[in-house]
């Protein structure tokens, strides 16, 4: 089952982790090598498994859909502790692209269940 609006959301999430990334290192003034390396390799690693999508759609989704709760479980105590914005953010973006690739899951399995 070909989900594109899915992959649409999964790619602009990748690029999201990217810009954000990028924001990390740049904003702090001690240039937060961990947060360009984190979210910027995890965002590159969602994007790719995006484009993987289209010859294999269940791995690709099943690695963003755990990269999506990796950076979920990270991101929310860091939001409780420090209140940042970008974290919030990163937070609910993971929790719309986890809650959305388990949806895509089940509408794809009550569909080849019904057989059309």
């Amino acid at each position: 089952m070909r989900l594109k609006w899915l992959d649409g959301l999964v790619i602009f999430y990748g690029i999201l982790l990217i810009a954000f990334g990028i924001q990390g290192y740049l904003k702090h003034d001690a240039n937060s090598t961990a947060a360009l390396i984190t979210r910027t390799i995890s965002g590159v690693i969602v994007i790719g498994l995006a484009a993987y999508t289209k010859t294999n759609p269940r791995v690709g989704r099943i690695g963003s859909a755990v990269i999506a709760l990796l950076i979920m479980g990270h991101t929310f105590p860091l939001y409780f502790q420090k209140h940042g914005t970008v974290a919030l953010i990163l937070a609910l973006s993971s929790l719309v692209v986890f809650c959305s690739l388990l949806g895509g899951h089940f509408a794809a399995v009550q569909k080849k269940k019904s057989g059309l």
